[in-house]
Formats: C-alpha cells, sequence, structure tokens
C-alpha cells in the first residue's frame, strides 16, 4: 500500500468538524451581522468542501488498498507485454509542491490583509473586526482549500523524506490557516 488511506480520512473529518463548528458559531453573531454571517458561511463552505473532496480519496484509497496484491495500485507502464508499475520518482511529487505552494500563498495574503491588521488593533487596544480578521482567507478560499487538497493527495508512505515534509507542510499550514478563522468566529459569537 503506497498510501496511507486512512490519513486522508481523519483529514476529512477534521475539516468536517471545523466546518460543523464554524457554522455552529455564526449562529451567535446576532442581528446587524449581515456581512458576517455571509462570510462565514463562505468560510463554512471551504471546510466542508476540503471534507467533501479528502472522503472522496479516501473511499478510492480504501477501496484501492483492498485489491489483490498483484493488480498495480498507481501509474503503470507496458514492458514486454506486461502491465507494471511506475517506479516512483524520487523527487518531491507535483499535488505535494502544489499543495505547499498554494497554502503558502494563503497564508502569506492572510498575514498581509489580517494578520497585521489584528496585530495593529490589539496595539491600538481596539477589538479586531470579524471581516478584518478572516479577510484574507475568505478571498483566497480557493485556493487553500485546493493547498489542503492537493498536500494530503501527495503524502505518499513510501515516498522520500523530502516528499513527506512538503506535503506536511502544506498541510500543516492549511490547519494553521483555519486556525484564526475558528477563532475569529469564536470571538465575534461571544461578544
Amino acid at each position: 500500500m503506497s498510501r496511507g488511506p486512512w490519513f486522508s480520512g481523519v483529514i476529512a473529518a477534521l475539516f468536517l468538524v471545523l466546518g460543523i463548528l464554524n457554522s455552529a458559531l455564526s449562529v451567535g453573531f446576532g442581528r446587524g451581522s449581515g456581512w458576517e454571517l455571509l462570510w462565514s458561511f463562505g468560510l463554512t463552505l471551504d471546510f466542508l468542501a476540503i471534507a467533501v473532496v479528502l472522503g472522496i480519496v479516501t473511499v478510492v484509497r480504501v477501496k484501492r488498498s483492498r485489491l489483490p496484491k498483484t493488480a498495480p495500485t498507481g501509474p503503470v507502464i507496458l514492458r514486454g507485454g506486461r502491465v507494471e508499475e511506475a517506479p516512483t520518482n524520487p523527487l518531491v511529487q507535483m499535488p505535494a509542491v502544489i499543495g505547499a505552494l498554494f497554502t503558502s500563498a494563503t497564508m502569506v495574503v492572510w498575514t498581509l490583509f489580517s494578520g497585521i491588521p489584528i496585530l495593529a488593533a490589539i496595539a491600538l487596544n481596539e477589538t479586531p473586526k470579524y471581516l478584518s480578521n478572516v479577510g484574507g482567507v475568505f478571498f483566497f478560499g480557493v485556493l487553500w482549500v485546493l493547498g489542503v487538497v492537493f498536500s494530503v493527495i501527495g503524502f505518499r508512505i513510501d515516498a522520500g523524506r523530502r516528499h513527506r515534509i512538503v506535503s506536511l507542510v502544506g498541510l500543516g499550514l492549511g490547519v494553521l490557516i483555519a486556525a484564526p478563522v475558528i477563532a475569529a468566529a469564536v470571538l465575534y459569537a461571544t461578544s
């Protein structure tokens, strides 16, 4: 088995829980918070999109892991009239790289458009606004979703250490991006 079929399932479950939590917290946003509710709904859709896609990836990986050991589970090549599994590239695979780049770009955008304004508001002894807290993630949500999905899809147990590190960096950044979204929802719902 070249890919851990349950790894993607655990990540899917995590983002499903985060999506439900974000949705539940938006109930407490109160009256007059139309834009905040709209943005929270969009971010909930991002969480759920990650959960659904990775859930499908998990089902496919589990079904592939149950194939007979003689059946190839990855890319194949024809060699002398026989079907053989293609050798894996020792370099870092593209899904891992794309995932890490996409989540890195989203983190940079969040830092510039949300992280710095949050620090400025705290320094001025003001309460950061919900829209300011999640703006970077909201506008680059598609890039964030794709980054997390590609990072998980690109994770291979049998790949080299460098490959796993790149995938885990992309995934770690994707999960780290979720933290301020949930924190902003908690702060806004309880204030």
